[in-house]
């Protein structure tokens, strides 16, 4: 036990290791109002801490003033009421956490627990690069609300990515019973100078987010680039990743700003599972250039994925299995205006039929409502027409043959409504 600001510091220190360490209650200053650490390493290379535990601090393990080469590894943090795991900047690079915990509390929907792992810090924006988290788990990070003084924007994270980060890889990680699950933001006018570094390069592959519905605005993801100063976040990869009992979470929100929009977005191979909110879109693309969204699977999540100002936007081979929103199945891939050359294709539903068409006409017109290919319906049982646009097929199981929409009716080979 331990009343000091920094417990057990590295300080410019060389292939140091801690080992089976733990500290408990590492406070000094005031809860909640300054920084206060278990295991800190300033300006130290080629350092490790293996099954060291920290519990009841500020901050458990931190890195700062350029370090480099560290590796985190079997360590855990719980009850801590900042970061877990906190790389405050400083040019810190060439990091690996494998197999850590953190646990914000024995409550999970507690206040006062902010970020679980950190990269990049808004307080020393500067380049933190190269690092990597695998098997790394975050648990109860609930809303938090700094000294009881109202919410805090972005806390209650599993991984906080902000300004100035690059190179992050985030792989077979999990998330449960927490308010965030992945926070991406770079922010155009924060609190410090020069502000709004550019974030890019981020690989999130494998992980889960469970029950990520606690707080007041839950999310499973999000990108946040606020509009204004030079800031930009570029190529953020979300790969197989399983997102699953989110049945209070909103959407997963990739949002750039106005005219300053986010290129080399990937969304692919991820799967939804769970009915989500009625009238959210489990996927929500907006102010992204080309976005790629191919071979996601999204089961039984009331809507499908939402375009916004994303002009290239592709939303290719992805499968929709029973999206049904109250009555209706209609909003499976919905154009929200503004997005120019959308191609969509080679999607799939299954288990339902298109009840309407569900999608607002683009900037250039484009309909992005699908049906599927092929399609077998009774003649009461099949979609309108007109839902399914002009050059769908199906074979109606009544009749025995197939029949095309010509955008308003459906017509047989010979060109007779049927």
């Amino acid at each position: 036990n331990s009343w000091s600001r920094e417990c057990i510091n590295f300080r410019f220190a060389y292939r140091c290791v801690a080992s089976d360490c733990t500290i408990s209650f590492g406070w000094y200053y005031a809860i909640g109002t300054t920084y206060d650490y278990g295991f800190s390493a300033d300006g130290s290379t080629e350092c490790a801490w293996r099954n060291c535990h920290v519990s009841n601090t500020r901050h458990a393990f931190s890195a700062d003033r350029g370090s480099s080469g560290l590796i985190y590894y079997g360590c855990t943090s719980d009850n801590g009421t900042a970061g877990a795991f906190d790389l405050h900047g400083g040019f810190c690079t060439d990091i690996t956490y494998a197999f850590c915990t953190a646990t914000a509390s024995d409550t999970r929907n507690s206040d006062g627990q902010k970020q679980g792992f950190i990269a990049g810090n808004t307080s020393y924006v500067s380049g933190v690069s190269h690092i990597t988290y695998i098997g790394c788990v975050v648990r109860a990070y609930g809303a938090y609300t700094p000294n009881g003084s109202g919410s805090a924007d972005g806390d209650g994270i599993g991984f906080c990515i902000v300004d100035g980060a690059s190179n992050i890889r985030i792989i077979d990680c999990k998330v449960y019973d927490s308010m965030y699950g992945i926070y991406i933001e770079s922010a155009a006018t924060p609190s410090h100078t020069p502000g709004g570094a550019p974030i890019s390069d981020v690989v999130v592959q494998g992980c889960e987010f469970n029950n990520i519905n606690i707080g007041g605005a839950p999310l499973p993801w999000i990108t946040k680039l606020i509009s204004g100063g030079a800031h930009a976040i570029s190529d953020i990869h979300f790969r197989d990743n399983t997102i699953v009992n989110n049945t209070l979470t909103a959407s997963a929100r990739l949002y750039g700003a106005t005219g300053n929009p986010i290129p080399g977005l990937v969304v692919e191979n991820n799967t939804w599972r769970g009915p989500g909110v009625a009238g959210v879109f489990p996927l929500d693309i907006r102010d992204c250039t080309a976005p790629l969204v191919d071979g996601n699977k999204f089961v039984a999540t009331r809507r499908g994925v939402t375009l916004q100002n994303s002009p290239g936007a592709v939303v290719a081979g992805n499968t929709f299995f029973k999206l049904v929103d109250g009555a209706s199945a209609s909003n499976i891939v919905y154009d929200a205006g503004g997005n120019t050359g959308i191609v969509v294709g080679r999607n799939k539903i299954a288990g339902t039929a298109i009840t309407g068409v569900g999608s607002a006409p683009s900037s250039s017109g484009a309909q992005v409502e699908l049906m599927p290919m092929p399609a077998a319906y009774t003649t009461t049982g099949r979609p309108p027409a007109a839902a399914v646009g002009a050059g769908a097929t199906y074979f109606d199981t009544t009749l025995g043959k197939p029949g095309w929409s010509n955008g308003s009716t459906w017509r047989d080979a010979a060109g007779t409504t049927i």
